[in-house]
Formats: C-alpha cells, structure tokens, sequence
C-alpha cells in the first residue's frame, strides 16, 4: 500500500480536496464511491460532484510520497503552504489554514465526543 498525499481534483472548475492517507488506492476508491453515492463528508466536493459530474471529470495526482510517520507533517506542512490557495476545498480551521485528511479523523472524533457530553 502507497502513503503519501494526493489531490482529487475537478480540472474543470479547479476544485481540489487533497488527502493524505496509509492507503492511496483504497483512499481514492472511497472517496469516489462516497461522490457518487452522494455521502462525501466535503459539502463543496459532492454540491460540485452532483453539479458537474457528466461533463467534469474528475482526475488524481499523487503530490508526495513519503513514509507512514510522516504522513501527517507533510500534509499539513503541504496545506499551510497553500493556503492562500482558494482552489483548496478542505475544511479549514478557526485561522483559515485547510485541515488535512490525515488529522481530519482524530478532529472529528474530538468533536463528536464533544457533542455526545
């Protein structure tokens, strides 16, 4: 299995989600199936999935490849880099800088665990 960070991006409208994950095969597949189903977790993505799907393509590019302990640094050292960068439709944090798929899943049960107290 491949780690690294790679973008799902719309080469029509510009819109890029980039992911970091262990497991770039399996990672892009769900997140494919989830835009076509009609459940992707990125609002931006699906509203512009559902709007454009017949006539916009969309295309993967690895970014960088990079060993599993430094997925989450490259990712986020990656989006702050780019973060001025309105092509970018990652949920972004409270000083506006896009949170990476890596760090999304450990926010996200924070968050949760916060909504069930």
């Amino acid at each position: 299995m491949a780690t690294g960070i790679y973008e799902l991006k719309n080469y029509i409208t510009g819109k890029r989600l980039i992911i970091g994950t262990t497991q770039i095969k399996a990672t892009l597949k769900q997140h494919l199936d989830d835009l076509y189903y009609g459940v992707h977790d990125n609002t931006s993505m699906q509203d512009d999935y559902e709007t454009n799907w017949t006539k916009s393509p969309l295309e993967t590019n690895v970014l960088i490849k990079c060993i599993k302990p430094d997925l989450v640094k490259l990712e986020q050292q990656y989006l702050i880099e780019h973060k001025d960068d309105s092509t970018i439709v990652n949920d972004r944090d409270e000083n506006g800088v896009p949170i990476g798929y890596a760090q999304t899943d450990i926010i996200r049960l924070r968050n949760k665990s916060r909504q069930i107290r």
